[in-house]
């Protein structure tokens, strides 16, 4: 309370702030609130911003993966090669009875 000197008559009156004022009751902040939070554009905003936000920490954490590695397939030439070998190897053992042949007999030395 102050003083206020009024052609010499003394009112008192009292202070009042523009901050007490407009005081906003717990009721009245809830329901702004709400209205807040659930308007169209404040719902847009924010799956954007986190969907921005979840593309941008992917991008940071990917890591490529290392390749795999490639079977090696052998040279045609080689394996013709070896296919040879075994044929002339076949014709000279003779027919292919190996069941029918009896194992060779070792013969001891004195």
């Amino acid at each position: 309370m102050r003083i206020v000197p009024m052609a010499r008559v003394v009112v008192k009156a009292a202070v009042v702030h523009a901050d007490m004022l407009y005081m906003i009751q717990l009721d009245d902040l809830i329901i702004l609130l709400q209205a807040v939070l659930s308007s169209p554009e404040v719902i847009i905003v924010t799956v954007a911003v986190l969907l921005y936000m979840s593309i941008i920490n992917w991008i940071v954490r990917y890591r490529k993966r290392p390749p795999r590695p490639a079977r090696k397939k052998a040279p045609v030439a080689v394996a013709e090669k070896k296919s040879e070998v075994q044929e002339d190897e076949d014709e000279r053992d003779g027919p292919d009875d190996e069941e029918d042949e009896a194992p060779p007999v070792k013969k001891k030395r004195r």
